[in-house]
């Protein structure tokens, strides 16, 4: 399985590393170009995440969370966020799903 993973922080790399341990291969996405080098795997544009993945893990800033939620929605990926979400944006997107 291909999985992306967006933000790679240190819930991020955990996520990407034991996504690794369990075979399968993992690309990812983060703004700070240093944290780019610590990923230590293959990186690409935020949007590669979600294109061509079977799954996305969604380790973003939290203001970034939303965005990405709808980018994995659009794109018909299975996401992975830890944090909960208020219930208006969960409405919102049930909603984009039932299209």
């Amino acid at each position: 399985m291909k999985v992306g993973v967006v933000g790679l922080g240190s819930i991020g790399l955990r996520h990407a590393q034991n996504l690794r341990e369990l075979g399968h291969e993992v690309v990812g996405f983060d703004p700070d170009e240093r944290k780019m080098w610590d990923f230590q795997g293959h990186t690409v544009a935020r949007l590669a995440c979600f294109c061509g993945t079977d799954a996305v893990v969604i380790a973003s800033p939290s203001e970034q969370h939303v965005h990405d939620l709808h980018t994995a929605v659009a794109y018909g990926v299975p996401p992975l966020i830890e944090k909960p979400l208020a219930m208006a944006v969960t409405d919102e997107l049930l909603a984009m799903i039932a299209e």
